[in-house]
């Protein structure tokens, strides 16, 4: 049967338009979902901060077109957005009350293709308390002959002094920062599966300290009371001056945490440092660094 010439152009046509909008339409593999999302609640301000990796090209047409938050599993918020402010990503912050226990979950839509959610359980800081039994008063300074063992990192930027107190270890962080200071013990690869403890005084002089589990190799590192762990700082202190934040606290030397590394009475620890540049211990570090302590030396 002889075919019209007609019909041949009117099915060629369609089928490269179809060919064309396929090939100029953004495909999954271009168009990603978030890398990351990081979350922060700030207790004391009563926000949530959250931190978007998404890396585009062109943040005026493949962006973050919305984030949807959800508290105890009812939806709380959402957002929509335009564009975003950079090509690696954006930080958004957004009132929202919460208290201790609450679990909060993100999700940041991408315009284009995928999402990606993360949740965080609300955990507020403790201040200082009165030592638990068995464990020594500290008071966040460090008098001479206070500590019989000592090691100084980067020419004084940061340093560990430590004794032993029959079960327990008492500790004091000295960091040149107005901000945080912490102390990573043993981890495995990185920061993954350091029992971190943090601490610092905020503008009125009160200490807060954090017992955390470094949970990947660069983070995070929620608080063990979050992972199922227990807070087992028996007693910290902490004081602020002259630009230098000066943290002590004790602690079981085997609290029977999972969270928790166990502090042998004599030999070596491998450590991280590190010091942070505000009061939120979610905040990434400032300068860090890693070494050996001789326990018991």
């Amino acid at each position: 049967m002889k075919r019209e010439p007609g019909n041949s152009r009117r099915t060629v046509l369609p089928a490269v338009l179809l060919f064309l909008l396929l090939a100029l339409a953004p495909s999954p593999a271009a168009a990603h979902r978030p890398a990351a999302v990081i979350l922060d609640y700030r207790a004391g301000a009563g926000t949530l901060a959250v931190t978007i990796d998404h890396r585009v090209s062109n943040p005026a047409g493949h962006y973050i077109a919305s984030v949807r938050i959800w508290k105890n599993g009812a939806p709380v918020k959402e957002v929509s957005y335009t564009s975003q402010p950079t090509k690696e990503g954006a930080v958004y912050t957004y009132d929202l009350p919460a208290a201790e226990g609450d679990v909060l979950r993100v999700e940041a839509v991408c315009s284009v293709f995928g999402s990606r959610s993360e949740e965080t359980t609300v955990f507020i800081p403790g201040e200082a308390a009165p030592a638990a039994p068995g464990a020594s008063a500290v008071d966040g300074v460090v008098a001479p002959g206070e500590y019989p063992s000592r090691a100084e990192f980067e020419d004084g930027l940061f340093s560990v002094s430590w004794r032993i107190d029959g079960d327990f270890i008492t500790v004091a962080l000295a960091g040149k920062t107005t901000g945080w200071v912490a102390i990573g013990i043993e981890p495995t690869e990185f920061m993954k599966d350091a029992d971190m403890i943090f601490g610092w005084v905020n503008g009125e002089g009160k200490a807060f300290s954090v017992d955390a589990w470094s949970t990947g190799p660069y983070g995070p590192h929620p608080p063990d009371a979050t992972l199922g762990g227990t807070n087992d700082i028996a007693a910290f202190a902490g004081t602020e001056k002259n630009g230098v934040t000066v943290f002590e606290f004790t602690r079981p030397l085997d609290t029977g945490d999972r969270y928790d590394r166990k502090i042998p009475s004599s030999g070596s620890v491998n450590v991280l440092w590190a010091v942070g540049p505000s009061d939120s211990f979610t905040d990434r570090h400032a300068t860090r660094g890693k070494g050996t302590l001789a326990i018991g030396k």
